[in-house]
């Protein structure tokens, strides 16, 4: 008589056969177990690799926005007068010319006149750093790249933006720059920022 313990039978104690046969089948089930661990195992350390290889290539796709950033001469330019009060640039070839803060923010605000050649050079600056962070927002809404891949070095020069919101948002506006308004609108320095301040 055999004794039921769910739907597998115990053969009797004498039964060898039974027992071979028993065990066996446990045997099978263990290694059926094991073989679809190994499956879901395999597959979650493949997931996470791939995770980890899309993440560096992330992080490598900011690097190389960053370094364009920085190798770019126009918004070069544009970063530096936002970091110095008043500092000299080569505006054409074999032409230096002192551009200051206030010309800065002169040179920024929209107005139909005939700008000057520095009043060129700085729009010409921004529009270069512009049109490159508008390049950052594409890649982030894309999914190419994280915020955080490029928030740096570009968040200290957005502080720098901040007392000037105003002037620099009427130029973003009049330039059609909307990428990288809405780049700027991802720093809490540039969501904070009061008022703009006049030369």
């Amino acid at each position: 008589m055999h004794i039921m313990a769910g739907a597998f039978n115990i053969p009797p104690i004498g039964n060898i056969g039974g027992w071979i046969q028993a065990f066996s089948w446990v045997i099978t089930v263990i290694g059926g177990l094991f073989g679809v661990y190994k499956i879901l195992d395999d597959r979650a350390k493949s997931l996470q690799q791939h995770e980890e290889e899309l993440r560096w290539r992330r992080a490598q796709a900011g690097k190389s926005l960053n370094d364009e950033m920085l190798q770019n001469a126009g918004a070069v330019a544009a970063l530096t007068m936002l970091d110095w009060e008043e500092r000299e640039y080569e505006i054409q070839p074999k032409v230096q010319r002192v551009i200051t803060r206030a010309d800065m923010l002169r040179s920024l605000r929209v107005v139909e006149d005939h700008p000057s050649d520095k009043e060129k050079y700085v729009r010409d600056s921004f529009d270069n750093l512009f049109y490159l962070m508008g390049i950052f927002e594409h890649y982030i809404k894309q999914r190419l790249i994280d915020f955080g891949d490029i928030q740096q070095p570009i968040e200290y020069y957005v502080g720098k933006m901040t007392p000037y919101r105003a002037v620099m948002e009427q130029y973003l506006t009049k330039g059609g720059f909307k990428l990288a308004t809405a780049l700027l609108c991802r720093f809490e320095s540039w969501q904070t920022a009061g008022a703009s301040v006049s030369p």
